[in-house]
């Protein structure tokens, strides 16, 4: 795509929101996006849809 009124000048993107590392924007990371937990019981592997507690 070609560059629009909002993108920052030349490259200089500022921190990653997905790893937090400098001079890449999060849909170009290579990292892994880290899971998030179930916001009722606070543990992971499930979605509050289908917790137990």
């Amino acid at each position: 795509r070609g560059p629009r009124y909002f993108d920052p000048p030349g490259e200089s993107w500022g921190a990653c929101y997905n790893c937090g590392e400098v001079g890449h924007a999060a849909s170009k990371c290579l990292v892994k996006k880290p899971k998030k937990p179930c916001y009722i019981c606070g543990k992971f592997g499930h979605a509050a849809k289908s917790c137990s507690e």
